[in-house]
């Protein structure tokens, strides 16, 4: 289905950031009721280009198999029934953007926006490299079973760990973060939260540089000072 734990997500988040959900987003459900719309569209999308593609296969493999039992479809109507309309439909904008990728001609630059059936050899490195993320994840969360899970700190932009100062939009994060938990006087920051905000910001020098202007860098300077005397909570 397309059930999503809202509880779940508010708990981790509050202990992730040390901030309730709410404090950021004040549309979540809406947030919450895009995306499962999306996904609702997506998923009969996806079973029309699998008949179109693997129609044999299937049929093969599924003797009596025909378009309509094979195609996923949900309505409109059923969908709002069981879910609302709390959701936000695509705007004019990327509509008409999506009408002309759909009608211009695929040449020249514009080559790369042409639908193309994978290849056998492309199937198959999709596949192993899907196999390889799934085992990778099962041992991941295997491992944090028993709290053995110690994932690499980097940024995935950048591929690397980073600072402040190496890389702006990490800085804007980060000085955001750090604003948002100062709106609270820091209350109930996680220990770990707190290393990881102090480790990127390392000097004082580094805080300061990674605002484009003096007010804001002494503010946040400010609020790092605040924040080494905070004694965070587990």
């Amino acid at each position: 289905g397309f059930e999503v734990a809202k509880p779940l997500i508010e708990r981790a988040f509050q202990r992730t950031y040390g901030l309730e959900l709410e404090d950021v987003s004040g549309t979540f459900d809406l947030a919450i009721g895009t995306y499962r719309k999306t996904v609702s569209g997506l998923i009969p999308k996806m079973t029309q280009v699998a008949w179109a593609m693997k129609k044999d296969d299937l049929a093969n493999s599924q003797p009596g198999i025909t378009r309509e039992k094979f195609l996923y479809n949900l309505s409109r109507a059923d969908y709002e029934k069981t879910w609302g309309t709390d959701y936000r439909q695509p705007g004019i904008g990327s509509r008409l953007l999506a009408f002309v990728i759909r009608i211009v001609p695929k040449i020249g630059p514009l080559r790369s926006l042409s639908f193309r059936t994978p290849t056998p050899e492309t199937e198959k490195l999709f596949m192993d490299s899907f196999n390889a993320t799934l085992e990778r994840y099962r041992a991941l969360l295997a491992a944090e079973r028993t709290r053995q899970a110690r994932p690499a700190d980097v940024n995935l932009d950048v591929g690397k760990p980073t600072t402040a100062g190496m890389y702006k939009l990490a800085d804007e994060t980060y000085a955001k973060l750090v604003h948002e938990l100062a709106k609270h006087d820091f209350a109930n920051v996680p220990l770990e939260l707190r290393d990881d905000i102090l480790n990127f910001y390392k000097t004082e020098r580094a805080a300061t540089s990674s605002k484009s202007d003096e007010t804001g860098g002494a503010e946040l300077a400010h609020q790092l000072e605040i924040l080494r005397g905070v004694s965070a909570t587990r």
